[in-house]
């Protein structure tokens, strides 16, 4: 008998389990799975370097062809731009693990 309620109790438990969840902590959840698929982004126009959707904190170099690091900075802000003295050529940027090649004409 008892190992009957006991299994009886095993069924019954995720219905009740279920039950406690509400439809806001659903919604909760979904949002902060949307908020992580952003993926950073990287783009240049006219010497300047556009970082947008990066975690905070996160490590930014811009490499030349050689590569020798050109700019190394932290980002601050989701999106940050970031002023580039660069002459003209080609250069690798990295934000975490995106890696991009630009060009500065």
């Amino acid at each position: 008998m008892i190992i009957y309620l006991f299994f009886l109790w095993l069924l019954l438990l995720p219905l009740s389990m279920r039950a406690e969840k509400s439809s806001s902590d659903v919604a909760v959840a979904s949002v902060e799975t949307d908020s992580r698929l952003k993926k950073t982004t990287i783009s240049v126009y006219e010497n300047v370097l556009y970082v947008s959707h990066a975690p905070e904190n996160a490590r930014v170099e811009v490499k030349n062809m050689l590569g020798e690091n050109v700019l190394v900075e932290k980002v601050k802000q989701p999106q940050q731009k970031f002023e580039l003295n660069l002459k003209k050529g080609f250069y690798i940027v990295r934000v975490e693990d995106v890696l991009q090649r630009i060009v500065i004409k």
